[in-house]
Formats: structure tokens, sequence, C-alpha cells
């Protein structure tokens, strides 16, 4: 808290200066008047100087006027507070969110259904309104410039405002189931689409193949490395204990506010190529080795007590058998080594292009 002076009076302050929060005003209004002045200082009471609760404030001032906007900040919301979101800016963020048209609150409310990420791109936001990309475009604009829920980062890329992310993952909650299942199926949809799909080639096509112990280096010097247990590690438990859930996707979702939703989207692309990977060495581990011979002795031995005189060249059979499975199991290793060579080295450049921007 800073002492700050206005006119003749001294003014204790907790974020905007008067100076600051007078400009803010000025952007939205023009030449403010003298009661204009004594509803912003109100205003900026009311929020406690809160830089990003005056900013909303504003918005509904604009929208709604400065009695009902103060009336409502002196009463609080209609509706319980989610604890999670501080008290000073929960009702600015209602009242911005009132300033929406029902549709764009609907579509406010079902951003709740993906995870808080660092930017929202046009792709992913088309994909969760499951609408044209012209439309998911105008409806992101108009969500920033009506409310200010969303902040216009560039092109057709949008931040938010983890307060409002939490304000809206409220809401998502409280939509009609059918509207929260269709929410949740965003991934798949953006995964699915032809330009993000070729995005992840070009990714796969240019990251190389790289020695074990190169790869291994790169993991120590990656910032992702303090997230999993080692590579050898992971490889082993999940051939052979079919634990196929990548525990670099897990890395992902858990810390999915590094990424933007495309980033994430291509690493859920590559999580599912990974699994697909991984079934086919566990299959090949699994039933052309202990499996496949565990079936054949049994008929083997059956085979021998029926028919004696076959019993030394069926025995020969099945140490041949076994030594196949051997050399099977032993290649299936090498070649979930030699996929996840690979494997890794796209998850260590998606989380490299994080750490990046």
């Amino acid at each position: 808290m800073v002492l700050r002076f206005r006119k003749d009076a001294v003014v204790e302050f907790g974020g905007l200066t008067w100076e600051e929060a007078w400009q803010l005003a000025a952007r939205r209004f023009g030449k403010l008047a003298d009661e204009d002045l004594a509803a912003l200082q109100t205003v900026a009471e009311l929020v406690r100087w809160n830089a990003m609760a005056v900013r909303l404030s504003l918005r509904a001032a604009d929208h709604f006027g400065w009695d009902s906007t103060i009336k409502q900040l002196t009463a609080g919301p209609p509706v319980e507070r989610d604890v999670r979101i501080e008290k000073n800016l929960y009702t600015p963020i209602y009242l911005a969110y009132e300033t929406l048209t029902p549709v764009l609150q609907k579509a406010l409310a079902m951003m709740g259904a993906m995870p808080h990420f660092r930017a929202y791109e046009l792709n992913a936001l088309s994909s969760l309104w499951q609408v044209q990309s012209g439309r998911a475009l105008t409806w992101g604009e108009e969500i920033a410039g009506d409310s200010g829920l969303l902040e216009a980062n560039g092109g057709s890329t949008w931040t938010m405002h983890e307060q409002v992310f939490l304000y809206a993952k409220s809401l998502f909650e409280r939509l009609p189931d059918e509207v929260r299942c269709r929410s949740r199926g965003w991934l798949e949809r953006v995964a699915d689409m032809s330009e993000v799909k070729g995005l992840y080639r070009v990714i796969w096509n240019n990251t190389e193949r790289q020695p074990l112990w190169k790869i291994l280096e790169q993991e120590r010097s990656s910032s992702m490395r303090n997230y999993y247990e080692p590579l050898l590690k992971r490889v082993v438990r999940t051939s052979l204990f079919f634990q196929e859930e990548a525990s670099e996707w897990n890395i992902f979702e858990a810390n999915a506010q590094r990424f933007t939703s495309l980033q994430y989207a291509l690493a859920y692309i590559h999580r599912t190529r990974g699994q697909k990977d991984m079934r086919r060495v566990v299959v090949l581990i699994w039933f052309l080795g202990p499996v496949l011979t565990g079936i054949i002795r049994p008929t083997f031995d059956l085979l021998s007590h029926q028919i004696p005189a076959v019993a030394s060249t069926l025995f020969s059979i099945y140490k041949m058998i076994g030594l196949i499975s051997m050399a099977v199991t032993i290649l299936s290793l090498g070649i979930g080594l030699w996929n996840q060579s690979k494997n890794e080295g796209v998850w260590l450049k998606l989380w490299a292009e994080s750490e990046q921007q």
C-alpha cells in the first residue's frame, strides 16, 4: 500500500494509482465530468484499486451505467462466489460476463471444458464451439471487445486470466450435461484437423532418431526431467507391465498452463502415436514370447504322451521355438528403445517450444 495525492486529499492505494485509473476511464469514456470522477473513485475503492477489477468494472459502467455498476459492486453478485476467485474480482468478472449476449456467455462457459492454457488458438476454439473458424473468430473478438474476459494476443489467439478461467470453469459445471459432454470432446476434434495433423507430421519428420545416450543427455539438460522417471525405466515399465499411459503426457496435462492449445493438441497426437507403437511392442513380447511358448509346450507334452516316437523331434522343435521366442523378446525391446528415441525427441521438442515463447 502506498500513499498518493489526488486533488487536496490523501488516499490509500493498493494497485492502480489515481492517474492510472483516470487514464483507463478516459480511454473508455473520453472527457470525464466531475460526477464521472466521483463515480470512478467509488468504483476503484470498492474493488480496492485492483487493476483488473477496475478495468472490468469500467466496461460494466459503459454498458450498465455508473449507478447500476456501483450498486452491484456494493451488493455483490447474486450468485454464490467461487472461493477460488478473489473477492475483489468476482463481482467485476460477473458484471463483465453479464455484458455478453447469451450466445457469447455460453461460448465463454464452454471454455471451462479446456485446461487453462497460456494462449487459446482459433482452431481449438472452433473445435470447442463446433463452429466454422470465421464464426469462432468473431465470437473470440466479441468476447474480448465487449467484456474484456479474453485478451487478444495478436492474430487469432487469445489469453485468459487465471481468475477468469476459474469463473468459466464454474459456469461450465452449470451447463446442461449434453453441452458439457460435447465440449469435453474438443481435444479429439482439434487433433483430427488436417492442418494440425499436418503440423505434427512436420515435427515428427524433422525429429531425428538419435543414439540413446544423446537422448539421455538431452533429458538431463531439459527442465522436463524434474517431472518424470528416467527413460530406460519408463520403457521397461511400459513394455513389460502394460502401463501404456505415457508419463510424458501426464506431465503435459499437469502443466497445461505452460502451453498453447495448439501445442497441447500436438502433444495429444503424439501420445496417441506412442501408445500405438508401444502396443505393437507389447504384442510381440507377450504373444510371440512367453504366451506363445506357454501354449505350445502343453500341446507338445500331450502329443509326446500320445505318440512317444515323435517325442524327441517335438522337444527339438520346442527348444527352437524357445530360442525364437527369446530372440523376439530381445528384438521387441530393441524396437521399443528405437521407437522411443524418436518419440522422446518429439516430447522434448514440444516441451522446449513452450520454454522459448
